[in-house]
């Protein structure tokens, strides 16, 4: 899904671009959260939700390709976020094609993530908090 028809489904719905609108409320709530989260809480809801249905459109977009490809056998090379089987491309597919199908998830040990149907867990990296400069930025601004 480009970034225009992803701005087109984040304007106009899912329908707009072709896409099934008939999305669970809990999906588009836990993936609405997780963009919240993501994005350091400078989203507010509305922008979140709206964000959320274009990553409904990508997963929708990704399990369309393995269902045209599962005869032949297909991988999906995708982010954890895609592949889990409680919000990603997963719970788009066929039930035949869900069936062969193995969700893995390559995650940092102490995640707490389990929607997948396979775990490979991996060395924590350390890394620098994300939102902290974000955080502090409001307060810089007052004090100006």
């Amino acid at each position: 899904v480009s970034r225009a028809d992803a701005r087109v489904v984040m304007r106009e719905g899912l329908a707009a671009q072709g896409f099934d609108a008939a999305v669970p409320p809990p999906v588009l709530a836990a993936l609405a959260g997780e963009i919240e989260a993501s994005h350091c809480g400078q989203l507010d809801a509305a922008t979140a939700g709206k964000m959320a249905l274009a990553q409904v459109a990508r997963d929708q977009s990704m399990a369309r390709a393995l269902e045209a490809n599962a005869a032949r056998g297909a991988v999906l090379l995708a982010g954890n976020g895609h592949v889990r089987t409680d919000v990603g491309a997963p719970i788009w597919l066929s039930a035949a094609t869900r069936a062969r199908a193995e969700a893995i998830g390559v995650v940092e040990q102490g995640d707490g993530v389990n929607a997948f149907d396979r775990r490979v867990e991996v060395p924590r990296q350390p890394r620098p908090d994300v939102c902290a400069g974000m955080r502090a930025a409001p307060a810089a601004s007052a004090a100006r």
